[in-house]
């Protein structure tokens, strides 16, 4: 018997309706992304970092950023900053 199957039956509209809320399913992280999301995406991608994607989106502060930026983007971030400390600069 599925989860429904076992509910009883909405007394009212409004208990129907907020039966029909809770049972949609939660948007996921992809379907929140972003323009911001979109060019960090393709800054990191290029090998840039935290700095690079305030520049480009023009959100103006880290705190902006770790705001707006989904977390998995700025992670890659961190990562490309990270790795462009220890590597001697390019000539």
């Amino acid at each position: 018997m599925t989860e429904r199957a076992r509910r009883r039956r909405p007394r009212t509209d409004y208990e129907a309706w907020l039966d029909e809320r809770d049972a949609r399913m939660p948007l996921t992280r992809a379907d929140l992304h972003s323009g911001h999301d979109q060019t960090a995406a393709r800054i990191v991608a290029a090998g840039g970092g935290i700095q690079a994607i305030i520049e480009a989106t023009d959100l103006r502060s880290l705190d902006n950023v770790t705001r707006s930026i989904d977390p998995a983007i700025l992670a890659q971030a961190y990562d490309n900053d990270a790795i462009a400390k220890v590597q001697p600069p390019k000539k």
